[in-house]
């Protein structure tokens, strides 16, 4: 027979000899001392394990079941919003490039007049880019994140 003994300052706790929970919670014999170490999975709520098993997957399943109604919404905003970030990545370089040929000495008013034309043409993307994400959008994204923080929590009460 081997007996397991953990360290911990001070106290010293015999796995195989049933303890009164070191919780403060419960008074009824404890075999597992991470019960009382760890503060978690203490014996008066081991009883609850099952029920706590069922929420994670009650959870689980509700996300699942959202995720392919939100995935083709979210691959649309996604690239939409790259689309935009390009846009105004375009329109940065092409003020720079205005500020620049405005401050040159070969002052040319055509190449001057294009880049602010294609800035405006930029902008007009950029705006219709914006316009064509789905007003429902925020809406679908916070459910998602409501879905997925339920599930997470659920999860991390039992680990």
């Amino acid at each position: 027979m081997r007996l397991w003994f953990f360290l911990i300052p001070s106290i010293s706790v015999t796995l195989l000899t049933p303890r009164i929970c070191r919780c403060g919670r419960c008074t009824t014999p404890c075999v597992t001392p991470l019960c009382h170490l760890k503060g978690r999975l203490c014996c008066s709520k081991a009883a609850n394990t099952f029920a706590l098993v069922e929420n994670v997957r009650a959870a689980e399943v509700a996300l699942a079941k959202y995720e392919p109604e939100y995935r083709p919404i979210h691959v649309q905003v996604r690239q939409l919003q790259a689309e935009v970030r390009r846009l105004g990545l375009e329109i940065e370089e092409r003020n720079q490039d205005l500020t620049r040929e405005s401050r040159s000495d070969s002052l040319s008013e055509t190449e001057i007049k294009d880049l602010e034309q294609r800035i405006a043409a930029h902008e007009a993307e950029k705006q219709t880019a914006q316009d064509r994400i789905p007003d429902d959008w925020e809406a679908a994204r916070k459910r998602y994140v409501e879905l997925a923080t339920a599930s997470k929590k659920a999860s991390a009460i039992l680990s």
